[in-house]
């Protein structure tokens, strides 16, 4: 059995926990786009479900020492932590009544969920692993309508700023 793969996978989303736990501001604007109805409430338990499935299915799987494996995996996996970690930064630093417009915010409108993404196909592409690659098609289908809730609630509180913004900045790249 692999433990190495389930604590990179971990480490995508440690700093949500831990600026949730440190940061009474972080936690307070991320409750707030969250869990607003029972819908958006099931896809958000659905998608830590298949998170789990995707750790506990990268228990078992082997890292592939083929070349193109390693380094592809390797550059997605970095690219996707280090960018979903400064989304999360960055979302940590806007004043609550401000709309997160710094970087990586002004490449995709939802750095966190995108770059995760990235990081976690990184894995699949590391480990070969067809289970983890289906769970995270799966997870993102399911976290693009999350986002689109999310859309709905910054249009609302934001209005024309969001308007301009969503114009400029694409919802992924």
């Amino acid at each position: 059995m692999n433990y190495i793969i389930p604590l990179l996978i971990i480490s995508i989303y440690l700093p949500i926990f831990i600026l949730a736990f440190t940061s009474k501001p972080f936690k307070k604007k991320f409750m707030k786009v969250h869990s607003k109805n029972n819908n958006q409430q099931l896809i958000e338990v659905l998608i830590g479900l298949l998170y789990f499935l995707v750790i506990l299915s990268s228990v078992f799987s082997a890292i592939s020492y083929k070349r193109l494996h390693l380094l592809m995996g390797a550059l997605l996996y970095i690219i996707g932590l280090i960018i979903a970690f400064l989304g999360y930064v960055s979302f940590d630093q806007t004043p609550k009544d401000q709309l997160a417009k710094n970087f990586p915010y002004n490449i995709s409108r939802n750095p966190t969920y995108f770059y995760g993404f990235i990081a976690i196909l990184g894995i699949a592409v590391l480990t070969t692993s067809m289970p983890i690659f289906v769970l995270l098609i799966i997870q993102f289908i399911l976290t693009d309508k999350v986002i689109k809730y999310e859309e709905e609630y910054c249009a609302k509180k934001y209005k024309k700023e969001y308007a301009i913004y969503k114009k400029k900045v694409g919802r992924y790249i």
